[in-house]
């Protein structure tokens, strides 16, 4: 369970981030605008890993593990409703949440897999559950292209995307030991 929980995530986080780019120039916005919003997303992103570190610390792992999902997902909501004409702050609020939500995945990846795996074959198992999780990373940014290429446009992708990102807080919610901090 914890294997596809990571994997439904990380496929919408990969395909988000390789074709944002893509689909925010596709639309009508200049790349310069554009790749201020990435580097806006990137320091939002520094915050957020040390944000859900720092809050798994002190609220139960697997719920700071799911608000960051959830974050992710309203990321990609924002996407679906930028348009040509968006003004600056809505391209900078899903600079900013999908900075922060997406960083959820790479901050408490680790520490939700020692939660499960902990003892002398750790470092075996979370190799092998890395090697899945970026594997399906890869099939998500291919899925998005071969989606765009097919409809020439990545929204159905981007829909696809949230219900993934759902389904992966389903299923870690379903495997997680709900432990209470500490413990």
């Amino acid at each position: 369970l914890i294997a596809l929980g990571f994997t439904l995530l990380n496929m919408p986080v990969q395909m988000v981030m390789t074709h944002q780019v893509a689909l925010l120039v596709e639309i009508g916005h200049a790349k310069g605008a554009v790749a201020s919003l990435v580097a806006l997303m990137g320091l939002a992103s520094i915050g957020g890993k040390m944000g859900w570190g720092w809050l798994s610390d002190r609220w139960w792992l697997e719920c700071t593990y799911l608000a960051g999902i959830g974050l992710f997902v309203a990321a990609v909501a924002l996407l679906l409703a930028v348009g040509p004409d968006s003004t600056a702050w809505l391209l900078a609020g899903y600079a900013v949440t999908i900075g922060i939500g997406y960083a959820v995945s790479p901050a408490l990846t680790p520490i939700l897999s020692s939660r499960f795996f902990a003892g002398p074959c750790f470092g075996t198992i979370f190799g092998t559950l890395s090697m899945i999780h970026n594997s399906a990373g890869s099939l998500g940014v291919w899925l998005a292209g071969h989606v765009h290429d097919l409809t020439g446009t990545y929204r159905p992708a981007l829909i696809g995307g949230i219900g993934s990102a759902i389904a992966a807080l389903i299923v870690v919610w379903l495997a997680a030991p709900r432990r209470a901090p500490g413990r």
